[in-house]
């Protein structure tokens, strides 16, 4: 996928917003899916944001859903949680996300303490970042994501997120 992304060959642009459409556009029927199959769809989901392999308006799109499935019915609070365990390590990349999973976490607790209990962890460190900033450590910086490129796919599977 990553040399679908940043190939110049129009086709394989295409092939790539199709193939990212298409995973974002089964998040409807999550609820539908077999364990195994959801288990399947969750990891690729964590992949391709551990991957980086989303411009920032999709990545946005895609932590959006992860995080929506901890508000719905229990598979899809199963796929929120293999995502987030796909790309734990990456979280306090995201400031806002971590900051909402941890908003919800009485959800998590109840099937995954640990993840909870991590999950409360990086939100202390997160929340000592900025004070750490203030004295003038440079080590404090929240990583950030510079993939704002935008081929083309953003605005259709913009629109999946508001359906």
């Amino acid at each position: 996928m990553q040399n679908f992304k940043e190939s110049q060959i129009v086709k394989e642009q295409e092939i790539y917003a199709c193939m990212l459409h298409g995973l974002f556009d089964e998040y409807r029927f999550l609820h539908r899916y077999p364990p195994q199959y959801l288990t399947k769809i969750a990891k690729l989901f964590g992949a391709i944001i551990k991957n980086n392999l989303l411009d920032r308006v999709l990545q946005d799109i895609a932590l959006k859903f992860v995080f929506e499935a901890f508000r719905r019915d229990n598979k899809r609070q199963k796929f929120g949680i293999i995502v987030i365990k796909s790309f734990f390590d990456m979280l306090p990349q995201f400031p806002k996300f971590l900051e909402d999973i941890y908003n919800i976490r009485q959800s998590i607790q109840n099937t995954e303490p640990q993840m909870m209990v991590d999950i409360e962890r990086l939100y202390r460190e997160m929340a000592e970042q900025p004070q750490q900033q203030q004295r003038g450590d440079p080590e404090a910086d929240l990583a950030t994501n510079d993939s704002d490129q935008d081929h083309g796919q953003s605005a259709s599977i913009a629109a999946l997120a508001e359906e």
